[in-house]
């Protein structure tokens, strides 16, 4: 495999098959990744997950968010549920 993989093999690439590596975040950059077949992480193209990582700023707002609709629904399930459900969509304020 390692030969097969060329320039795309890299010690961090070993886990690839078993699904438990950590990709390279510089592999795919102008320059490429400087460490090479040393890099601790994965060289080999992934699929995209489709969801990034929220930043912080957006997790703090979601929180407090989160937090609102359980204070103002404790008492009622279903109207917690059905803010809840509307919540849940991914809209332009919290990254959809």
């Amino acid at each position: 495999l390692e030969a097969a993989l060329g320039d795309l093999w890299s010690r961090g690439s070993r886990k690839h098959s078993r699904g438990s590596c950590t990709v390279c975040t510089f592999i795919m950059g102008e320059s490429g990744c400087v460490h090479g077949r040393d890099c601790n992480f994965c060289h080999i193209p992934h699929a995209s997950a489709g969801r990034k990582k929220l930043g912080m700023r957006r997790r703090l707002k979601l929180k407090a968010f989160a937090e609102a609709i359980e204070a103002a629904y404790r008492d009622d399930l279903d109207k917690f549920r059905a803010a809840a459900a509307v919540a849940g969509g991914r809209g332009p304020v919290f990254g959809g």
